[in-house]
């Protein structure tokens, strides 16, 4: 159970509770802002224009219950799982809706995570001008000559591990596949370089087999693939089409088939666990074997048909007389792949780039000397001949050239970086700007079952929505002290975004306070309770103080608990490694008890608005309070009628505009011919700034076709028109 301390009866008026330090530490908190009823109406007035309506819509837009405009088109928030592009289209919404609240924002990136493709396997074209590499995650990578080798492209996904490529002469690319989370086996073929993929049909299924991990190809229209538990099946070209036949696998002894060669049309050979030679000279429809060595021998190549080398653990096996005796050279290495440049020549390598080399035939091996640095292991070597060894294992590709005395090499090393962007934009102080009061949310969402479907509403777009609408009712008052407000990216992946933010911080600012809102969209416990959640130190007790003192000074229907152990784990930690810096969460009570936490479930339905209402209202009260709330805009000088925004609009958009005084006001919405679609509004409204959100739909309730249309404002007798588009 966790440790709650209530500090509903600490007021700034009752101060006998308090020790020195803690109430001098509040007295520096509220330096130069007084205390909080002694702004009055200000804050009151301030907190008030905290609207449930804005934050409903916001919250629903971002986590996909109404659909939104991005760059011109309609789109659902679907998912805001930190790791998947799909997460774009929200950053770009809030940019959208950051400069629609009159902002410029600062996009910092900083690098979520990057990923390393374990490459296994490879195969280059006929001309040697293409390079294509597999990986266990099933990514096809292309490199080619013709950019001078500079470049690696993903260009497909066959969503299994990729254990062998081979092109046939017909133009076809095979890939002998694992399926992934399993011990079944797939085969696919791309017919146009490796753009696309098709599932080869092995009888009535594609996975009645197991995990295949070679292809060779003894004859243009003659092939054998093999795998696990000794599966094998003979690929025969018959008008245009490649047939299959499966070997019963006892004939292979249910062994685990590693690498296969040819050394003639219909002759094929196949090494496996436990050392053991495998032969067929009528292209697997009979089988002999032979056990060379106790332990597993991963490899095999022929150059013609007497002349075979097979490498496996700290051995290498040669034949000179078309495998009718194998002699064995024991090497210091364990070797998972070999290429035969010619009769004579060959390369061998495996663990920690080891590459070794024979000039006869395999009786001796020495270790080849490049000049590139290397650890990681080669998992599979292709020959671009005459004498070029291309070789690939973990994410480093390595281009090995024999031609002179000395063995020349150039290696790559492939890295997909994912990008995360903290979204910053402020709000200048008048009399200390180098000081700051930030207001935070994270906006990346999180299902780890099924991270497409992490609309993400309490966590996280509620926090946003907060952040949003206090930076909208802000924009027209002054402080003493800047507010900053922060969306960050990477909360769910362990507060990547804040821990950058605060790493690269300028120095010379001094963080006065920091606000933090996540989850703030129901009390799970069936009441009105929200923790603020912080640390059992003196700056982080004042400043929930503050917050509590502002939720009851502002007559709010929340019930405030200080949350001081085990606090739950988001950006306001990030802050904690300032020293000196007040940074607190503000959360849901029983936020471990919801049900839609991290799931499909957590939508805008399920959330209590008024609730969160109430809490962005006290976290606006207590930003204005430490920021040093100086005066709220005044009224404006005239009638102004503000461009609506988003315009195009799609299903939704907001309407400004401004009065000097109390005037009466129609707002009303024409076609093309003059023809009223809606009142909108049609009331006596105070002088200030207004807002409208409308919603698309006409005066029947039905949306209103894509088109052109004129807004007009009537305030007393003056009149201001705006162009309106909808986009369908």
């Amino acid at each position: 159970m966790e440790r709650k301390f209530r500090l509903k009866s600490i007021t700034m008026r009752q101060t006998s509770f308090l020790a020195p330090v803690f109430l001098s530490v509040i007295l520096i908190i509220l330096s130069g802002s007084g205390p909080v009823s002694a702004q009055g109406c200000g804050l009151c007035d301030l907190a008030g224009r905290i609207d449930r309506a804005e934050l409903v819509r916001t919250v629903r837009e971002l986590s996909g219950s109404d659909s939104v405009v991005v760059d011109g088109s309609g789109t659902l928030i679907s998912t805001r799982s930190t790791l998947l592009p799909e997460k774009l289209i929200a950053r770009d919404y809030l940019l959208d809706r950051i400069a629609g609240l009159g902002y410029s924002a600062v996009r910092q990136p900083f690098s979520l995570s990057v990923y390393y493709p374990d490459l296994l396997a490879a195969e280059i074209s006929v001309t040697g001008e293409t390079l294509w590499t597999g990986t266990d995650e099933g990514e096809v990578f292309l490199m080619t000559e013709g950019d001078g080798w500079n470049s690696t492209t993903l260009i497909s996904n066959v969503d299994a591990r990729i254990y062998d490529l081979s092109l046939d002469s017909h133009g076809t690319l095979w890939a002998a596949c694992k399926t992934i989370g399993s011990g079944h086996g797939e085969l696919h073929y791309s017919n146009d370089g490796g753009a696309t993929w098709q599932a080869k049909v092995i009888g009535n299924t594609t996975n009645n087999v197991m995990a295949l991990s070679s292809i060779v190809f003894s004859s243009p229209d003659a092939a054998v693939v093999s795998g696990s538990y000794g599966t094998v099946f003979r690929m025969q070209y018959v008008v245009g089409e490649w047939y299959l036949s499966h070997v019963d696998p006892a004939d292979l002894l249910y062994r685990q088939l590693q690498g296969s060669a040819a050394s003639g049309p219909m002759h094929i050979w196949i090494v496996s666990s436990g050392g053991r030679i495998f032969e067929s000279e009528d292209l697997g429809a009979n089988w002999t074997g032979t056990t060379l060595v106790p332990s597993n021998l991963w490899d095999i190549a022929f150059a013609g048909p007497d002349r075979g080398i097979a490498v496996g653990e700290g051995v290498i096996y040669y034949t000179a007389d078309g495998g009718d005796t194998w002699n064995m050279t024991a090497i210091g290495a364990d070797l998972f792949t070999v290429t035969m440049l010619d009769t004579l020549t060959a390369v061998a390598a495996g663990t920690s780039g080891d590459v070794w080399a024979t000039e006869d035939g395999g009786a001796s091996w020495s270790a080849v000397a490049y000049d590139c640095t290397r650890d990681a292991n080669i998992r599979e070597t292709v020959l671009s001949p005459p004498d070029t060894v291309w070789a690939v294992g973990m994410n480093k590709p390595l281009r090995l050239e024999f031609g002179g005395a000395v063995v020349s090499c150039r290696q790559w090393e492939l890295a997909d970086t994912i990008w995360g962007e903290n979204l910053i934009f402020t709000q200048e102080g008048q009399s200390l700007p180098e000081e700051k009061v930030v207001v935070c949310a994270h906006y990346d969402s999180r299902n780890w079952q099924n991270p497409y479907c992490a609309p993400g509403a309490d966590d996280n777009a509620s926090g946003c929505a907060g952040v949003l609408e206090i930076a909208r009712i802000f924009a027209g008052a002054t402080f003493e002290k800047s507010v900053e407000y922060i969306l960050f990216d990477g909360e769910e992946t362990g507060i990547i975004g804040s821990r950058y933010y605060v790493a690269q911080r300028d120095t010379d600012i001094v963080f006065d306070a920091v606000l933090n809102l996540d989850m703030i969209g129901r009390d799970y416990g069936g009441g009105v309770a929200v923790d603020i959640a912080g640390r059992a130190e003196p700056l982080d007790s004042a400043l929930a103080a503050l917050i509590i003192e502002m939720s009851e000074f502002l007559q709010l229907d929340l019930d405030c608990s200080y949350l001081y152990t085990s606090s739950p784990t988001s950006d306001h930690k990030a802050f904690w490694e300032i020293e000196g810096v007040p940074a607190i969460l503000m959360i849901e009570n029983e936020y471990h008890n919801n049900p839609n936490y991290h799931a499909c479930t957590d939508v805008a339905d399920n959330m209590d608005f008024d609730y969160v209402t109430d809490i962005v209202k006290t976290a606006a009260g207590s930003a204005a309070q430490l920021a040093g709330l100086i005066q709220t805009d005044p009224l404006p000088s005239s009638v102004v009628l503000h461009q609506n925004f988003p315009n195009p609009l799609f299903n939704h958009t907001r309407i400004r505009f401004e009065l000097p005084s109390r005037l009466q006001v129609d707002l009303t919405l024409f076609d093309l011919t003059g023809r009223v679609v809606l009142v909108m509004i049609k009331d006596s409204l105070e002088g200030g700034r207004h807002e409208y959100a409308w919603d698309g739909r006409g005066s029947t309730g039905e949306a209103v076709a894509s088109g052109i249309y004129f807004l007009r404002l009537r305030a007393g007798s003056t009149d201001r028109m705006r162009k309106v588009v909808i986009v369908r």
